[in-house]
C-alpha cells in the first residue's frame, strides 16, 4: 500500500482489523487547502467511477452549501477516464473546500463507500452519488435537525430529474419516523434518493457495521434496515436532493440481469430478518414477487417472468393472509397474451394458485 503525503492523512483509517483494503493500492491526494488540524463536523463521502462529466456539478453542490463545517472525501473507484484529473482541476479553482481524493482499484459502490467511512473525521456522515446534486441548505437543514433530535439518521424529500427535464417529487409531505426495521420492511417508511439523501451519525457504523460488500445490489436497503435497528430514522418533508435519472441508469431502464439481481438481493436481505419478523417477512416477500410478476407480464417480458417464477417455486413462496391486489390482474394479463399457449397459461396459473393460495383466488 502506498500513501502519498502521510502527514496529512490518518494512518489508522486504513489499518483497521476488518479492513481488507490493506492489500490494495490506495493513493490519497489531499488538496492544497486540506487541513487535518481541525476536525470537521460533517464528512461528505463521494464514491465516483468514470464520472468525469459530473465533477463540475458536484463541486457546485458543495461550494453552494450554506453550512460549511465539512470535509469532502472523493473515492475514485478505479476510473479509467479522466475523473481524477477533473477533480484536481476543480480543486485548484476552488480552494475553500477541505478535500481529499482516495484512489483505489475498482471494487464497487459498497466497498468505495466503506473506504470513505474509514477515512472520515466528522461526527456526521453524508453521501453524495456523483450524478446527484444537493440544494444549498441540504447539510444545514439536516445537521440542525439531527443535532436536536434523538434519531440516528435523517432523510428528506427528493426530486427526480430526467435528462429531458421532466421532474417528479417523492411522496413525503409530513415528517415520518421509522422506529424499527419493521417500518421499512412493511413499506410504511420508504427511503427515496438512496445514499445521496442521508445524513447519519458516524458512531452508528460502530454499532451496525459498514456496507455489505458482498451485495452487488440493494446495499442501501440493507444498511437502512440495520441503522433502523440501532436508532430512529426520520424523513423530513423539505426537498433537499435532486436525483438525476439517466437513460441508462438503474432507475430508468433496467436490464433483465439488473432487475433479477435487485430482486434476489432484496429477497436475501429480507430473509435475514425472518427470525425477528417471520409473518411480516413472509408477507413482504410474497407481495414483492407478485408485484414483480405483474410488471413482467404487463410488459410482456417473458424472460424476466420465467426468472421470477423460478424464484417463487424455489423459495416455495406463499401469499399472505390478506389478498395481493396484483393477482387478478396477473391472471387477466396472462390469459390475454396471444403469444402464450393456453395449456402453458393453464399450468402457470395452476401452479401459482397452489403457491399463492388465499381466499380471493376463487373470486378472481
Amino acid at each position: 500500500m502506498r500513501i502519498n503525503r502521510l502527514s496529512k492523512v490518518r494512518l489508522f483509517d486504513f489499518l483497521g482489523e476488518d479492513n481488507h483494503m490493506i492489500s490494495n493500492r490506495l493513493n490519497v491526494e489531499p488538496s492544497e487547502s486540506f487541513d487535518n488540524s481541525k476536525k470537521p463536523l460533517v464528512s461528505v463521502i463521494i464514491p465516483i467511477f468514470n464520472g468525469s462529466q459530473y465533477v463540475e456539478n458536484l463541486f457546485l453542490s458543495l461550494t453552494q452549501q450554506i453550512f460549511t463545517d465539512f470535509e469532502v472525501i472523493f473515492v475514485d473507484d478505479g476510473s479509467s477516464d479522466d475523473t481524477f484529473e477533473q477533480i484536481q482541476k476543480e480543486i485548484k479553482t476552488c480552494k475553500t473546500l477541505n478535500v481529499r481524493v482516495i484512489r483505489s482499484s475498482h471494487q464497487g459502490l459498497a466497498a468505495t463507500r466503506n473506504i470513505g467511512i474509514r477515512s472520515s473525521m466528522g461526527d456526521y456522515l453524508a453521501f453524495l452519488d456523483c450524478d446527484d446534486s444537493w440544494q444549498d441548505n441540504k447539510l444545514k437543514t439536516q445537521v440542525e435537525f439531527i443535532a436536536k433530535s434523538d434519531c440516528a439518521a435523517v432523510f428528506s424529500k427528493v426530486r427526480s430529474v430526467s435528462v429531458e427535464g421532466i421532474t417528479s417529487l417523492s411522496e413525503c409531505n409530513e415528517q415520518i419516523i421509522a422506529e424499527s426495521p419493521l417500518d421499512l420492511i412493511t413499506r410504511r417508511f420508504i427511503v427515496y434518493g438512496g445514499g445521496s439523501n442521508i445524513l447519519c451519525k458516524r458512531k452508528i457504523f460502530d454499532e451496525v457495521g459498514i456496507f455489505d460488500e458482498t451485495l452487488r445490489f440493494a446495499e442501501d436497503f440493507d444498511m437502512w434496515l440495520r441503522i433502523s435497528k440501532a436508532g430512529k430514522i426520520v424523513q423530513i418533508p423539505e426537498r433537499l436532493v435532486d436525483i438525476l435519472v439517466r437513460p441508462n441508469s438503474m432507475q430508468r431502464t433496467r436490464s433483465i440481469r439488473t432487475k433479477y439481481g435487485l430482486l434476489k438481493s432484496r429477497i436475501s436481505i429480507l430473509l435475514k430478518w425472518t427470525s425477528e419478523y417471520p409473518i411480516q417477512i413472509k408477507n413482504e416477500i410474497a407481495y414483492t414477487m407478485a408485484e414483480e410478476l405483474y410488471e413482467a407480464v404487463k410488459k410482456i417480458d417473458f424472460r424476466y417472468m420465467i426468472l421470477i417464477l423460478v424464484v417463487i417455486f424455489q423459495l416455495n413462496i406463499h401469499a399472505p393472509a390478506t389478498p395481493i391486489p396484483f393477482w387478478s390482474r396477473i391472471q387477466i394479463l396472462l390469459l390475454t397474451l396471444g403469444k402464450f399457449h393456453k395449456l402453458i397459461v393453464k399450468r402457470i396459473l395452476g401452479r401459482l394458485k397452489k403457491i399463492f393460495f388465499f381466499s380471493s383466488i376463487k373470486n378472481a
